[in-house]
């Protein structure tokens, strides 16, 4: 189940069936949107209209290609997202923390070598 920001939706036994498990460029899926319900989709290109067709459960790769309220956002989550993830928050706190340790030892050093 999944909150949608205005009530709780299930996630469509279709979209397992039809969930693409690689994108474009031969990597991994790991965020998409998919289609709740069956609706018809207007879409301007070049000038040109067209309509599309979609059923429930349709998966779109690319989150940014439709806004349109039939579509719901959702993630993947493999352990490698979740190191990869978990590594950047690390670093970031790292290089933080360091940071502000450099600080306090300038300001100290500055102190302390202060004539009096």
């Amino acid at each position: 189940e999944f909150n949608d920001g205005k009530n709780f939706k299930q996630m469509p036994i279709e979209m397992l069936e039809k969930f693409p498990l690689y994108g474009r460029k031969d990597e991994v899926v790991d965020q998409f949107e998919f289609a709740c319900e069956p609706a018809e989709l207007l879409h301007t290109s070049d000038g040109k209209q067209v309509v599309y067709a979609q059923e429930k459960g349709d998966c779109y790769p690319n989150i940014n290609a439709w806004e349109d309220p039939t579509h719901s956002y959702a993630r993947l989550i493999t352990v490698n997202w979740w190191f990869k993830t978990l590594f950047g928050v690390l670093s970031n706190a790292a290089l933080t923390y360091s940071d502000l340790y450099s600080n306090f030892i300038f300001a100290a050093g500055l102190f302390a070598a202060a004539p009096s």
